[in-house]
């Protein structure tokens, strides 16, 4: 006769003998190992692990005048008069609720159809002096972003990616992001990015072709996930 596995778990007989003066022996308890078993012991391992690291913030924007931010946006590109930032203290417009956010306001206009700013550090450095940060561990960056009436596309959000005498060790992107009126939480990912000297924090990217009439966006909340052990 063919035995036959549950599906659902599989069984580890442990035959315990309990020898006796005769020389005989009694059969005790079978311990069964199941499926729910196995997945708590590996959310348990995982958790583990996990316990042996820490995440912290390093914000390219936290608020106006915040001490928690580090970058400075600078970094104009393409038609440089048809991207006006400014810091609204609306509560209304402002993440959570409170503080301040970022707006950005694209007006299409120029000839190359395409307007961009980079957050840097130091301000206005294209690589061209020292400056960034060692964002090792960066697992990711996540900002906070919605659009003033909703359908406003941002063509591009990255990080890294300046050149010169003193370029970046990395870049990654996110493109064609689209927004509504509501807060949404985005995100980069950065595990396998080489993040030990980064000068361009963060950068968005509009374009014509996107907001053939233009776009405001809010952004909030622009920060690296870093993971360090404990």
């Amino acid at each position: 006769m063919k035995k036959t596995k549950s599906k659902k778990s599989f069984f580890v007989t442990a035959l315990v003998l309990v020898f006796l003066s005769s020389g005989s022996y009694v059969p005790q308890v079978s311990l069964a190992v199941s499926d729910s078993d196995k997945a708590a012991k590996k959310a348990a391992a995982e958790k583990a692990a996990a316990d042996k690291y820490e995440i912290s913030h390093f914000f390219v924007y936290k608020n106006a005048g915040s001490v928690l931010t580090h970058y400075v946006p600078s970094g104009y590109m393409g038609d440089t008069r048809d991207i006006q930032l400014k810091q609204t203290r609306d509560i209304k417009e402002a993440y959570e609720g409170k503080g301040t956010s970022l707006e950005l306001v694209y007006t299409p206009k120029g000839q190359e159809g395409w307007s961009g700013l980079y957050w840097l550090e130091p301000a206005n450095n294209w690589g061209n002096v020292p400056g960034g940060f060692n964002l090792k561990g960066a697992e990711n960056i996540t900002f906070w972003a919605k659009g003033l009436k909703g359908g406003e596309v941002i063509t591009e959000v990255k990080i890294g990616g300046i050149t010169g005498k003193y370029p970046d060790s990395d870049t990654a992107s996110l493109k064609n992001i689209g927004l509504t009126k509501e807060w949404t939480k985005f995100e980069i990912d950065l595990r396998g990015k080489k993040m030990s000297h980064i000068s361009g924090g963060f950068c968005v990217i509009f374009d014509k072709y996107n907001n053939p009439e233009g776009a405001t966006v809010f952004i909030d909340d622009i920060s690296y996930e870093i993971k360090t052990k404990k």
